[in-house]
């Protein structure tokens, strides 16, 4: 696979992952709640905790977002270190 078809992809998968509604609303959650466990997320969107959980296992394997062990919990925060992120959350919240 060719560096431009490589790259093409990881878009396609990245705004994929923001197809859906929930995982959208995640987004813009983690966008405003620099970092918060998959609870928390649940509650603002009112989805189950495992349903939350699946949706945010779609955006960190889509490269979106990042999770971190505080404890007992997972949280998570949206994946800074690619440049690409910061343009599609721009580009989605306008």
């Amino acid at each position: 696979m060719t560096k431009s078809a490589k790259k093409s992809k990881e878009l396609v998968n990245k705004f994929a992952a923001l197809g859906d509604q929930n995982r959208y609303r995640i987004m813009m959650i983690l966008t405003n709640d620099d970092d918060i466990c998959v609870s928390g997320v649940a509650a603002k969107i009112g989805i189950s905790t495992a349903g939350t959980s699946q949706h945010m296992k779609i955006l960190e394997q889509a490269g979106l977002i990042k999770k971190m062990r505080k404890g007992q919990k997972i949280c998570y925060q949206v994946d800074t270190a690619d440049p690409k992120n910061i343009k599609i959350l721009r580009m989605v919240m306008d």
